[in-house]
């Protein structure tokens, strides 16, 4: 048992589920990112190459694509939002968190980015910084129950926050899950 009281199995099984569910996630919100269809446009074939390959298990070739696409425009919040979920995936946090880490540098942040990289931050036992990230992401929006019960469990990590994170879990649990 861990200090948070889970087994090491478990909580290896919920990453391994986690690490999918946030290569999917990620690419599929990557559409709501402002201007995201107007920074792709350019490069959408390299863009569009790189999703196949990483859709037919090709990585390494992906990862290929998207760093060439990145050498050509540095600051394309698409390519590094959808590198990121793809090397998360792969379970290469230490090269996903300064993609994150960039896209945030960027531009605006939004609900997705500062969701994820709060997570992804927590889970690399980076728990302090993820938790401005996860903060962030409350504010931009307050009524996400599941960002709620992330926010708490991870507060619940800390002896110096475990306080806040059991209110926020209790009254998160009293909430009808809407998003």
């Amino acid at each position: 048992m861990s200090a948070c009281g889970v087994s090491y199995a478990v909580r290896s099984a919920v990453r391994g589920a986690l690490r999918r569910v946030a290569a999917c996630l990620v690419v599929a919100t990557a559409a709501s990112i402002p201007g995201a269809r107007a920074l792709a446009q350019p490069a959408s074939a390299t863009m569009d190459s790189a999703r196949a390959a990483a859709a037919s298990g090709q990585a390494e070739r992906a990862i290929a694509l998207y760093l060439g696409h990145l050498k050509q425009d540095s600051t394309s919040r698409l390519a590094l939002r959808e590198l990121a979920a793809l090397y998360a995936g792969l379970g290469k946090w230490p090269d996903a968190l300064p993609l994150l880490k960039r896209l945030s540098a960027v531009g605006e942040s939004d609900f997705a980015l500062e969701r994820d990289l709060g997570q992804w931050l927590s889970w690399s036992g980076q728990a302090d910084s993820g938790l401005v990230h996860l903060r962030k992401a409350a504010r931009l929006e307050p009524d996400s129950v599941r960002l709620r019960l992330t926010l708490g469990q991870t507060l619940t990590w800390n002896a110096r926050t475990r306080a806040e994170g059991l209110t926020i879990r209790q009254a998160t649990h009293r909430t009808p899950f809407g998003d």
